[in-house]
């Protein structure tokens, strides 16, 4: 039996998605909720398995991505855990613009055997499957004994490949009491996953919230409209005909999505963000 659907409409969200005006796309995490994480992926390689978490205390008290170092087992490279990206599209190259990361060791210790790496995995998400792996930033020595103190890296160039890629935070630890932390990425593609749109603002999906069906608001009476939704990666999911005055059931699940609207002559009126919440 289908969940009953709210449906809302958001200005801003956690995780960004833009098209500029160069033809690039612009991809932005923040870590501030499991919305944003649900398409990354977790391999843990080693003896220890500690995971990847969301937990408070990233940039202004927001949530960042963290993972702790194992205790009680002093054995090298007992803890080898990846974090990986939805894929990215390099056909064109990108960059990473921007990463804050929070290197934490107890009392300022440092053990060799330890590691902390940003690297592009090609060819899979799968680190034991890539057909290659690319190291970015070799953070391992930029660690401090304070849990609030966050460094940035940034302006990385990200190889053209015509193959998908993926970003990975990489984390070998033994007992070493420390942990890595992750906040506020953002990665430019150059190229657009989708077709810039002309921006209509009288145009939109309504109401919001909502219950269960969704309409286009007040536009282009009598006349055909496509809704596309599609995931926060530009992954066409679903799409749908609407009349200009009519509604129509959205059969999704909980989650952050994007839309486009575009009227029956092929012309792009309206796109954004909403985000489906089961009751």
């Amino acid at each position: 039996m289908k969940q009953t659907l709210r449906i809302a409409l958001l200005i801003s969200v956690a995780f960004g998605w833009t098209i500029n005006s160069l033809g690039q796309t612009t991809l932005t995490y923040t870590f501030n909720d499991e919305t944003e994480t649900k398409d990354w992926s977790q391999f843990q390689l080693g003896k220890k398995k500690t995971g990847w978490k969301l937990e408070t205390g990233g940039i202004e008290d927001t949530k960042r991505i963290i993972n702790y170092a194992p205790t009680g087992d002093a054995d090298k490279d007992s803890l080898i855990d990846w974090y990986v990206s939805p894929e990215l599209d390099l056909s064109m190259g990108g960059t990473l613009d921007s990463i804050s990361y929070n290197y934490f060791t107890y009392f300022g210790t440092f053990f060799k055997e330890q590691s902390v790496t940003i690297s592009l995995l090609v060819g899979d998400q799968d680190p034991d499957k890539a057909s290659e792996i690319i190291d970015l930033a070799d953070l391992s020595k930029n660690y401090t004994a304070s849990s609030t103190e966050w460094s940035d890296t940034s302006n990385i160039s990200l190889p053209t490949k015509s193959e998908a890629c993926y970003l990975g935070f990489k984390f070998i630890a033994v007992d070493g009491w420390s942990s890595i932390s992750f906040d506020n990425l953002q990665i430019t593609l150059n190229k657009t996953l989708s077709a810039p749109v002309l921006q209509t603002p009288n145009l939109n999906l309504y109401p919001n919230p909502n219950s269960g069906q969704i309409s286009i608001l007040g536009v282009l009476p009598g006349q055909a409209i496509d809704l596309t939704i599609y995931s926060l990666m530009g992954e066409k999911i679903d799409s749908y005909v609407m009349d200009g005055s009519g509604s129509i059931q959205l059969d999704l699940t909980s989650g952050m999505y994007l839309y486009k609207l575009v009227s029956n002559q092929g012309k792009a009126v309206q796109s954004g963000k909403l985000q489906i919440v089961s009751e």
